[in-house]
């Protein structure tokens, strides 16, 4: 599989879904949310109301105990922060696998 983007994570797991992005100032419904990785610029406390509903969370700021990922962690939501660059290289519905191992988190290409 094909490395799209690396950040960090506070624990180990792996997960393959659908991609809805958010933009700065523009969330989709949490109903558009079920069940998707959502894949943001800065992971801002407005991304909490999502995290119940989301497969997972992949940011490209933010560190391994800003507010979002102490938050995801009590939830149970993976989160990956830290992953420059990922939002250019994805789109809405595109297919990736997440994984995290060791506190690093990587996004792959899921290959259909």
């Amino acid at each position: 599989m094909k490395v799209i983007a690396k950040g960090r994570c506070l624990w180990d797991f792996y997960v393959r879904g659908k991609v809805i992005i958010f933009s700065d100032d523009e969330f989709p419904s949490i109903e558009e949310c079920r069940g998707r990785i959502i894949v943001t610029h800065i992971p801002s406390p407005d991304i909490v109301l999502y995290m119940k509903h989301a497969l997972a969370i992949v940011a490209e700021t933010g560190g391994m105990l800003c507010h979002a990922a102490v938050l995801a962690l009590e939830l149970g939501c993976p989160i990956i922060v830290a992953a420059e660059g990922v939002i250019d290289k994805l789109k809405d519905v595109d297919e990736v696998v997440l994984e995290g191992i060791d506190k690093q988190g990587i996004v792959y290409e899921e290959i259909v």
